[in-house]
């Protein structure tokens, strides 16, 4: 019953939606950072094999 009723005056489970949302798109963007470096890394090995040609 005290949970509920601090749960309720402090909005937590309002402020918990709204911070893991944010987190959430957090990971998405490092994630998509992560593979774009990945990606680019690839690239550069590539040209690095082809440049000698």
């Amino acid at each position: 019953m005290l949970y509920n009723k601090l749960a309720a005056t402090l909005e937590g489970k309002d402020r918990f939606y709204i911070v893991e949302y944010k987190l959430y798109n957090i990971k998405d963007d490092i994630i998509m950072v992560m593979d774009l470096t990945n990606h680019s890394s690839l690239l550069e090995w590539i040209i690095t094999i082809l440049l000698p040609i």
